[in-house]
C-alpha cells in the first residue's frame, strides 16, 4: 500500500479495508463498487509497472557491450550475474580521507543541531540510495583490535581506525536515539483512532536501526528494549522475586493485566517481523515464543512454586493439629502413605490408596444409592457421611483461586496466538479448525486414575510442532549448539494445499508448570465439589424440612447473546454451589492436555455426580408441593432445575470447544429437559385444579335458577374477580421467580386451560331472568380480563391479533374467547333482536336483517374489536389495519407486559409507523431545559452588538454548560494576525476565547473526558437513539426522519446559517451534533490519515539542515556527485506545508465522501432541504461540509492540546500549527472568502478558486444524489406478522453485536420503562376498562395530580418486570390491567347487538340451537310477555327446540 505523498499524489493511497466498517456502519453500494474499481486500477498500475521495470532491465542488459541479445529479463539478469561485466565499469577504490570527511561532517552536524538524528539517519540513507556509497567505507576488511585472534605483529590501518571510531560514535547516537524513541512509543491499545501511526512509527525506528547495524546486533538491540519494557511490566504487575513475605496470591489477580499488555507487544512485534525487516532469526512464532511465552510462563511458574509451598506448608500445620487433636491410626499416617505401592495412588504428591471416589457410587449405581452417599439428613444424626477426602494433601481456597486465574491468562493468551495463526492462513475448503490432542496423551484420557505418570516431557517449554492438520507429535532434540539453527532452517515456506499451513510454530507447553501441583490438584478439587455439594444439599434439605420454604437469590445478569432461559432468582444453597463450580471451571478447560488431564477428568466425573444428585434431590422436594410446602415454592424447584440445565450446557460449551466438540453431558442435559418439562405440567395441573376447586367455587352466583338478582344487581361474580386475582397473582410470581420465557409459555397455558373451564361452564348455564345480567356481566368481565392478560402472554403483536392456527394455545385462547362471546350474543341478547336476526334460519341471518352486506368471516380474534372497539375495529389483522398512534400503543403495551425485555419488539417500537416514537423520545430530550439544545436554541435568537465571527453568546462557555474542563492550550485563532504571516509556529493566541475541544469528538468518544464527570442524560439519550437508527440498514432514511423534525422542534436551522455572526467553531455543539460526529469518527480519521503522514514526512526550513553531500566536490571514489541545489530547493516554510495539508484534506474528503453510510448521506440531504424551505444560506450550498469542518477542527484541536494520545509521534512542530490549520479549514469550508476569514485562508481561497469550486461541486452532487432522498418505502409493507417480527429481531441482534449496541439499546428500553404510562397517555388510545360515572371533587382533584409527565430517567429499572415485591393484594384485587376494576363499568358496558348477532359468531347451527335452548324464554316454565310469545314461538318453530 503506497502512501499518499505530494510527489506521487493522492491516487495512490488506499485506505485499509477494515476502516470502511469501523463502528458497525456499512457503506452503501456506491462506495463498495468504488472500493473495487479503485483496488482493480491498482492492480493494473502494479502491472503495468513491473513489465516497464522488466522492460528495462531488458534493454539495459541488451546495450551492455557483449555480443549477445536476450529476449526475456531472466535470461539478462542470469548473464550479469553470472559474468563479470559490471565489474568492468565499477569505481576506483574510494579516497579513505574523503570517507572520514563525510563522516566527520555527519558527526559535526549532530553536534550543533541536538535532535537531529533521524534527519541525518535519513542522509545517510540517502548517500546510500542515491550516491551509491554505503558507510563506513574502508579499503580492507576491517577487523577491531579488541576482537583480533590474530598476531601481535599485525599492521593496523590507521584510516580504517578513524572511519570505525568515528562511526562507531556516530551510529551509537542514532541507536541511543532510536532506542529512546521506541521506549517512548504510546501503548497500541490507547489508540483507537490511530493504530496506523504507532505501527507504522515502530516499523520507520526499527527499519532505521536495521540500516545502521547487522541483522543480529539489530535484533538483540530490539529484543533488549522488549525485554526492558517486559520486565518492567512484570516488576509493575508482578511480585520481586527476591522479596520476602509477600502474598503471591494476590498478584495473581494482575495475571489478566499483564497478559492484555503482553498480547499488545505481541501483535506489534508480529506486525514487525512478519515484513521481514530480521531475516536471519527465525521464524516468526519462535521469536514470539522466546520473547514473551518463554518469561511469562517463567514467571507463571515461580508464582506456581510459591503457591506449592504455601500448600505444603498448609498441609504440614493441618497434619500436626490433627495428630494434636484427633490422633491418627496408622493408615493415615504420612509415613504409612509414602510406603504405600506406586500403583495405589493417584498421581498426587502424597496421597491415600483408597480415594474417595472410590468409595463414591459409579454411574452404574443407582440413583438413590448416589443422593444418599452425597446428601446430608439431619434428622440422621448417627450416620454422618464422610464428605471430605480422605487426602493429607489439602488446597486452601484462596490458592485453588490463584491457580484459576494463572491458568486463565495463560489460555487468553494462547487463544490470542491462535488468532494470530489464523491471520496468516487461509484456509481454502473451509474445513473447522480442531485442536488434536497428542496420541500420546490417549492413554492418560482414558485411564486417569490407573495411570499415575503421565508422558514425561522435555524441560525445554518449546518443544517444536508442526501446525499442520495430523496430530501434533514432538520432535526429536538436537545439540545445544545446533538446535537453534537446525529448527530455524527446516522452516518451511508456507504454501496452500487444501488447507493453508502457517509457519512452523513452536508449541508453547505451559502446563508443564503446573506438573508438580496437578495430581494434587484433581484430587483437591473432587474434595472441594463433594464439599460444596454436601454443604448445599444437607443446608437445604435441613432448611425443606423445618419449614418447608427455600431461600432464594437473585440470578446476576447474563449477556443477552446466549440465547438461553435464565431464571431470575434460584434457591441460596443451588446458587452457592454452581458458584464453587465455575470457580473450578477454568482449570477443567485447562486440562485439556498434559499434566492437567486428570483435573479435567476429575472435574467431569464430579459434576457428573453432583448434578445427578440435584436431580434427586429436585424430585424429592417437589414430591412435597402441595400438600405440606406451598405452590409457590415449586416455581423456585423449577428455577433451580432450569438454572442446573443452563449451566450444564455452558460447561459442554466450554468444554467441548476444546475437545473436539465431544458432547459428553447430553444425558445429564436430558435428563433436565425432562425433569423441567414434568415440573412444568405439575404445575399447570395443580393450579388447574386450584382454580377448578378452590377459585370458581361460588355457591351463590352458581345459582342460576334464584329468583333474585345477585348481589342487588351490582356487580359480576366474585369467582371471576377471583379467577382474575389469582391469574394476576400467578404472572407475578412466574415473572419473579422463572425463566422468561418459561414462565410466559406457562402462564399462557393456565389462562388458555382456566378460559376453557370458564367456556364449557357457561355454555351449560341457563339463567333464571333474574340472572341474565349476571350472566352478561360475567362474560363480559371474563373477555375484559383476558384481553388484558393476553398482553402479558403473547410474545408478539402477531400472537394478539392475529394467531395463527399452529401458534398454540393463543389459537386455542381466542377460540375459547370467541365461544363466550357467542355465548353471550345467543343468551344475554334481547328476544326481539335475536327474533330480529334469526328469524329466517340461522343461515339467513343477513336476509332478516335487510343487510346485503356479508359477515366478517376467518378470523378468530374479531371478540376483541367487541371488547376494546377503540383500539380495534372490525377485521383488523395487521398494524397496515390501524392507525399509527392505536399500532405503537398496543405495541408498547405487549413490550411493557413481558417478563424480559424484547430487544425485536423495542427496536420495532422506534421504528414502526414513520419513527413516531423516537421523534417523541428524541424531540422531548432535546427540549429539556439543561440541554445544550434548548441553549443553544435561545443563543442564535439572541443578536450580539458585534459583528464579528469570534463572537461569541454569553452561553458559549462550554466549559460550563457541558461540565468539561477545557484545554488552556487550545485557543482559537481568528484574528488577522496568523502564525502564518510570519511564517512562525502559532505560541500566542488570543486570550479569552477557550477551544471547546471536550465537547467534540475527544470527549463524545470518551464521556469520562474532560472532567472526569459522566455524560448528561440528555446527552446519552441521543446518542443510543442516533446510532440505533444508523444501524438498521433496511431504513437508511429513519436517522434523517427523526433528527429534522427534532431540529425544526428545537428551532436550530440558524445554525447553519453561515451569515449568522454565532456560527463557529466555538459554539456550542448540541446533542444530536455530538453524536452525528461519532458515527463521522471513521471517515474524519480517514481524512485527516494523509495529512498526518504529510507532516510527520515533510522537513520544514525552520529544522532544515543542509545536506552533507552539497559541500563535496567528488565523491570518495571519485565520481562526481549526483546531488544538485538546482534539482533539491530548499525544503518548504510553514505556509506551504499549511498549503499542502489543506490540499490533502479537502481532496480526501472528495475521495471519501461515497464512503459515507448511506443514512448520513440521507441525513444531509434532509438538512439541505430543510435550509433551502428556511431560507438559510449554508456552506457551499451543502450542510455536509459545514459538519465535516466542524468535526475536522474538534479533531486537530485534539492534537493540538496533545488529547490524541500519540506522544512523541506527532512532532512538536506539527503540533504547533494544527490550530491554525484547524482555523483555515473551517473558514475555507464553511465561509469562503470573507470579512473575516484569516490572511492566510483568503489568500489560499483566491488561488485555488476554481479547483475549490470544483470540489465542493463534487462533494455537494453526491450528497444531494436522488439516492439519498428522504424515501417513504418500507421494507415490512405488505409483509405477514411473522416475517415484520423476524425482520426486527434481525435487526435488533445487528444492534446488540455492535460496539456499544447493548448500552444504546439498555438505555432507550430504560426510558421507555420509566416513561410508560406517559407513553401510553399520548398515543390518545384508552384501555379496554374505563372508569364511568360521576367523580367525586376529590377523585378529580386526586386525578388531576396525579397526571403523568415526561421524565429523562434512564437509571437501571429493577428486573422485576411486575414481579411479586411490586405484589398488593389488596390493590392487585381491583384491578383489570392497569386499570380498576370498576363494577360499573363492567355493568354499563355497552354492545351493538345486531351488529354482533349478524357478525360471523363461530357457531355451526347446531351449536347456535343448543345455546338457544339455554336461554329462559325457550324453558317450558318460561313466563313470558304478549311480546315474547310470538319471537319464541318462530323461533322454536324454525330451529325445532
Amino acid at each position: 500500500m503506497s502512501h499518499y505523498t505530494p510527489e506521487n499524489g493522492p491516487a495512490d493511497y488506499f485506505p485499509p479495508i477494515a476502516a470502511l466498517f469501523q463502528g458497525g456502519l456499512i457503506p452503501n453500494s456506491a462506495a463498495l463498487q468504488s472500493i473495487i474499481s479503485d483496488i482493480d486500477g491498482q492492480l493494473d498500475n502494479n502491472s503495468k509497472q513491473l513489465d516497464k521495470c522488466l522492460q528495462s532491465i531488458l534493454g539495459a542488459a541488451n546495450n551492455l557491450p557483449s555480443s549477445r541479445t536476450f529476449s526475456t529479463p531472466k535470461d539478462a539478469l542470469g548473464y550479469i550475474c553470472g559474468s563479470h561485466t559490471l565489474e568492468k565499469d565499477t569505481c576506483h577504490d574510494p579516497d579513505q580521507e574523503e570517507a572520514v570527511a563525510i563522516i566527520k561532517a555527519l558527526c559535526d552536524s549532530l553536534d550543533k543541531n541536538p535532535g537531529s538524528e533521524e534527519a541525518l539517519l535519513q542522509e545517510i540513507l540517502n548517500l546510500a540510495s542515491e550516491e551509491g556509497l554505503i558507510l563506513p567505507l574502508r579499503s580492507s576488511q576491517f577487523v577491531a583490535v579488541g576482537h583480533s585472534s590474530g598476531s601481535l605483529n599485525v599492521q593496523l590501518d590507521t584510516m580504517d581506525q578513524v572511519i570505525h571510531g568515528k562511526w562507531s560514535k556516530l551510529t551509537q547516537s542514532l541507536q541511543k536515539h532510536i532506542i529512546s524513541e521506541l521506549l517512548k512509543l504510546p501503548l497500541l491499545g490507547q489508540n483507537q483512532h490511530y493504530p496506523w501511526a504507532v505501527i507504522e512509527r515502530r516499523l520507520e525506528l526499527v527499519g532505521g536501526l536495521r540500516s545502521l547495524v547487522s541483522d543480529d546486533e539489530a535484533w538483540v538491540t530490539y529484543r533488549n528494549v522488549r525485554g526492558q519494557q517486559l520486565e518492567e511490566l512484570f516488576n509493575s504487575l508482578l511480585p520481586d522475586n527476591d522479596s520476602e513475605n509477600v502474598n503471591y496470591k494476590e498478584f495473581c489477580c494482575n495475571c489478566e493485566a499483564v497478559v492484555d499488555r503482553i498480547a499488545e507487544m505481541i501483535e506489534e512485534d508480529f506486525t514487525v517481523l512478519c515484513t521481514g525487516v530480521f531475516k536471519k532469526i527465525g521464524g516468526v512464532y519462535r521469536i514470539l515464543h522466546d520473547l514473551y511465552l518463554d518469561k511469562y510462563s517463567d514467571e507463571m511458574s515461580l508464582l506456581v512454586e510459591e503457591i506449592a509451598d504455601d500448600i505444603r506448608d498448609f498441609n504440614k500445620k493441618v497434619v500436626k493439629v490433627s495428630k494434636s487433636d484427633h490422633g491418627l491410626t496408622p493408615s493415615d499416617s504420612p509415613s504409612f502413605v509414602r510406603s504405600l505401592p506406586k500403583e495405589g495412588r493417584r498421581g498426587s504428591l502424597v496421597g491415600p490408596s483408597e480415594t474417595w471416589a472410590s468409595k463414591t457410587p459409579s454411574y452404574s449405581q443407582s440413583l438413590e444409592t448416589m443422593f444418599l452417599a452425597s446428601s446430608y439428613k439431619p434428622e440422621d444424626k448417627k450416620a454422618t457421611p464422610r464428605l471430605q477426602k480422605q487426602s493429607s494433601l489439602a488446597f486452601p481456597k484462596d490458592c485453588i483461586t490463584s491457580l484459576c486465574n494463572i491458568a486463565l491468562s495463560l489460555m487468553k493468551l494462547e487463544d490470542f496466538l491462535e488468532m494470530l495463526t489464523k491471520l496468516t492462513s487461509w484456509d481454502v475448503t473451509g474445513l473447522p479448525h480442531k485442536k488434536t490432542k497428542k496420541k500420546s496423551s490417549l492413554r492418560g484420557v482414558l485411564k486417569p486414575s490407573s495411570s499415575p505418570e503421565l508422558k514425561r516431557h522435555s524441560l525445554n517449554l518449546g518443544s517444536s510442532f508442526s501446525s499442520s492438520d495430523t496430530p501434533y507429535e514432538a520432535v526429536k532434540s538436537t545439540p545445544p549448539s545446533s538446535a537453534s539453527t537446525k529448527q530455524t532452517d527446516s522452516i518451511p515456506a508456507p504454501k496452500v494445499v487444501e488447507r493453508s499451513r502457517s509457519e512452523d510454530r513452536v508449541k508453547w507447553d505451559w502446563r508443564l508448570i503446573f506438573k508438580k501441583v496437578a495430581p494434587g490438584l484433581a484430587t483437591a478439587l473432587e474434595a472441594k465439589l463433594d464439599h460444596s455439594l454436601g454443604a448445599s444439599l444437607s443446608q437445604e434439605a435441613g432448611a425443606w424440612a423445618r419449614d418447608k420454604k427455600l431461600q432464594v437469590r437473585s440470578v446476576e445478569f447474563v449477556h443477552v447473546s446466549d440465547g438461553l432461559d435464565h431464571p431470575r432468582k434460584v434457591s441460596k444453597d443451588t446458587k452457592e454451589f454452581i458458584q464453587a463450580v465455575d470457580e473450578l471451571l477454568p482449570l477443567a478447560r485447562a486440562g485439556l492436555d498434559g499434566c492437567l488431564i486428570p483435573v479435567r477428568m476429575a472435574f467431569i466425573d464430579s459434576i457428573g455426580i453432583a448434578f445427578k444428585n440435584f436431580h434427586l434431590h429436585c424430585v424429592s422436594l417437589s414430591k412435597d408441593v402441595p400438600h405440606k410446602a406451598n405452590l409457590k415454592e415449586l416455581l423456585v424447584i423449577i428455577s433451580n432445575a432450569m438454572y442446573i440445565k443452563n449451566y450444564l450446557h455452558h460447561i459442554e460449551t466450554v468444554l467441548s470447544a476444546e475437545d473436539n466438540g465431544k458432547k459428553f453431558l447430553s444425558s445429564l442435559l436430558k435428563q433436565y429437559s425432562d425433569l423441567v418439562d414434568g415440573l412444568g405440567k405439575n404445575l399447570l395441573q395443580l393450579h388447574n385444579q386450584l382454580i377448578c376447586t378452590a377459585v370458581l367455587s361460588d355457591a351463590d352466583s352458581g345459582n342460576w335458577s334464584d329468583l333474585k338478582d345477585f348481589y342487588e344487581d351490582e356487580r359480576c361474580s366474585f369467582s371471576i374477580q377471583m379467577w382474575n386475582f389469582h391469574l394476576r397473582g400467578i404472572k407475578s410470581d412466574m415473572w419473579d421467580m422463572l425463566p422468561p420465557k418459561l414462565a410466559q409459555s406457562l402462564f399462557s397455558s393456565i389462562l388458555q386451560d382456566s378460559l376453557l373451564m370458564l367456556m364449557q361452564r357457561y355454555s351449560r348455564v341457563k339463567p333464571n331472568y333474574r340472572r341474565i345480567k349476571l350472566l352478561r356481566y360475567d362474560i363480559t368481565a371474563i373477555l375484559l380480563c383476558t384481553c388484558e392478560h393476553l398482553l402479558s402472554a403473547c410474545s408478539s403483536v402477531s400472537q394478539y391479533i392475529d394467531p395463527g392456527h399452529n401458534q398454540l394455545p393463543y389459537y386455542s385462547i381466542h377460540n375459547q374467547c370467541s365461544n363466550l362471546l357467542a355465548i353471550l350474543a345467543v343468551v344475554a341478547s334481547p328476544i326481539e333482536l335475536l327474533y330480529r336476526v334469526f328469524k329466517r334460519g340461522y343461515n339467513r341471518r343477513l336476509e332478516s336483517t335487510g343487510s346485503c352486506e356479508s359477515s366478517q368471516t376467518g378470523c378468530n380474534s374479531n371478540w376483541l374489536h367487541w371488547i376494546w372497539p377503540s383500539l380495534m375495529h372490525s377485521g383488523t389483522r395487521h398494524y397496515d389495519d390501524m392507525q399509527a398512534s392505536s399500532a405503537l400503543y398496543l405495541h408498547l403495551r405487549v413490550f411493557l407486559n413481558q417478563p424480559k425485555t424484547d430487544w425485536g419488539m423495542l427496536t420495532q417500537a422506534l421504528l414502526m409507523k414513520d419513527h413516531m416514537l423516537s421523534i417523541l423520545l428524541l424531540s422531548r430530550a432535546c427540549l429539556q431545559d439543561d440541554s445544550i439544545c434548548t441553549q443553544l436554541a435561545k443563543t442564535l435568537r439572541f443578536k450580539p452588538s458585534g459583528s464579528g465571527a469570534n463572537t461569541l453568546s454569553p452561553v458559549a462557555d462550554l466549559s460550563e454548560a457541558l461540565s468539561m474542563a477545557t484545554a488552556p492550550s487550545l485557543l482559537a485563532q481568528h484574528s488577522e494576525h496568523s502564525s502564518t504571516e510570519s511564517g512562525t509556529s502559532p505560541s500566542s493566541n488570543s486570550p479569552g476565547s477557550s477551544s471547546p475541544l471536550d465537547t467534540g469528538l475527544a470527549a463524545t468518544a470518551n464521556p469520562m473526558m474532560g472532567s472526569g464527570e459522566p455524560l448528561s442524560d440528555v446527552q446519552q439519550v441521543v446518542d443510543a437513539l442516533v446510532h440505533v437508527l444508523a444501524r438498521v440498514p433496511y431504513f437508511p432514511d429513519c436517522l434523517a426522519k427523526c433528527l429534522v423534525p427534532s431540529v425544526d422542534k428545537c428551532c436550530l436551522w440558524e445554525m447553519f446559517n453561515v451569515k449568522n455572526p454565532m456560527v463557529t467553531p466555538q459554539m456550542q455543539i448540541p446533542e444530536w451534533l455530538k453524536s452525528v460526529f461519532l458515527l463521522l469518527e471513521p471517515f474524519i480519521d480517514r481524512v485527516i490519515e494523509p495529512m498526518l503522514r504529510y507532516l510527520n514526512r515533510v522537513k520544514m526550513a525552520d529544522n532544515y539542515i543542509k545536506p552533507v553531500i552539497s559541500y563535496v566536490a567528488d565523491l570518495p571514489c571519485g565520481c562526481p556527485p549526483k546531488y544538485s541545489l538546482k534539482d533539491h530547493s530548499k525544503p518548504p516554510g510553514l505556509k506551504e506545508v499549511l498549503t499542502q495539508c489543506i490540499q490533502l484534506i479537502i481532496l480526501e474528503i472528495e475521495q471519501c465522501v461515497v464512503m459515507l453510510p448511506t443514512s448520513l448521506c440521507c441525513l444531509f440531504s434532509s438538512l439541505d432541504n430543510g435550509c433551502k424551505q428556511q431560507s438559510i444560506k449554508t456552506s457551499h450550498k451543502c450542510v455536509a461540509l459545514q459538519i465535516f469542518a466542524w468535526a475536522i477542527w474538534l479533531r486537530l484541536s485534539s492534537f493540538s492540546g496533545h488529547l490524541d494520545k500519540l506522544g512523541p509521534i506527532i512532532k512538536a512542530e506539527s503540533r504547533a500549527s494544527m490550530m491554525t490549520l484547524a482555523d483555515s479549514l473551517f473558514h475555507i469550508l464553511v465561509y469562503g472568502k470573507g470579512p473575516n476569514t484569516p490572511k492566510f485562508a483568503a489568500k489560499f481561497v483566491k488561488n485555488n478558486k476554481e479547483w475549490l469550486q470544483a470540489k465542493f461541486q463534487n462533494i455537494a452532487a453526491y450528497i444531494g444524489d436522488e439516492s439519498h432522498a428522504v424515501a417513504g418505502a418500507d421494507v415490512t409493507e405488505g409483509a405477514t406478522n411473522i416475517f415484520t417480527d423476524h425482520i426486527y429481531s434481525v435487526l435488533a441482534c445487528s444492534i446488540l453485536d455492535s460496539k456499544k449496541g447493548f448500552e444504546h439499546l439498555q438505555c432507550l428500553n430504560q426510558l421507555v420503562r420509566a416513561n410508560g404510562g406517559w407513553l401510553l397517555e399520548q398515543m390518545d388510545a384508552q384501555p379496554p376498562v374505563m372508569v364511568l360515572g360521576n367523580e367525586t371533587g376529590l377523585e378529580a382533584e386526586r386525578k388531576a395530580k396525579s397526571k403523568l409527565s415526561f421524565k429523562l430517567d434512564i437509571s437501571p429499572q429493577d428486573r422485576n418486570l411486575g414481579g411479586s415485591d411490586s405484589f398488593n393484594p389488596v390493590q392487585e384485587m381491583n384491578k383489570i390491567g392497569d386499570s380498576p376494576f370498576s363494577q360499573q363499568a363492567i355493568i354499563e358496558f355497552r354492545f351493538d347487538w345486531v351488529a354482533l348477532l349478524t357478525n360471523d359468531l363461530g357457531l355451526s347451527r347446531a351449536a347456535f340451537r343448543q345455546l338457544l335452548m339455554n336461554r329462559y324464554e325457550m324453558q317450558e316454565d318460561a313466563a313470558l310477555d304478549e311480546a315474547e310469545k310470538k319471537p319464541v314461538d318462530v323461533l322454536k318453530a324454525v330451529y325445532e327446540l
